[in-house]
């Protein structure tokens, strides 16, 4: 059984390249997943945009690996930049590496901040 404040959740990772934005999700508490890509062949983002903001509405967590220190921040940088490329997204990716190795928190959105809730495993 899944605790209460977990309803409605899902798991979900991501791969960030150069020409590609690629986002798996699946429920946590149904036998239901998504994969949603950005990229030259195909474009998404409007059906991930929603799924998105459906989550946002419900405040339904999001759980990943590492995704408060990566991606998350990727994630919340497209939904507030909506027309966002693969490039300007792998820019997000590459500037969130680089930050790293200066300063380990720099881009981290904070719980206060964010427009979902997260749980970082």
């Amino acid at each position: 059984m899944i605790p209460t404040i977990l309803t409605g959740a899902s798991v979900y990772d991501i791969e960030c390249f150069p020409n590609m934005l690629s986002v798996h999700i699946a429920a946590l508490d149904a036998p239901l997943a998504w994969h949603y890509r950005i990229d030259p062949w195909r474009d998404d983002r409007q059906a991930l945009l929603g799924w998105l903001n459906h989550q946002r509405m419900w405040q339904r967590p999001m759980i990943g690996f590492n995704n408060v220190g990566y991606d998350w921040i990727i994630v919340q940088h497209l939904m507030m930049n909506p027309l966002a490329t693969p490039e300007q997204l792998y820019a997000v990716s590459q500037n969130i590496f680089a930050s790293q190795q200066a300063e380990r928190f720099g881009l981290t959105i904070w719980a206060s901040d964010r427009l979902v809730p997260q749980v970082d495993l």
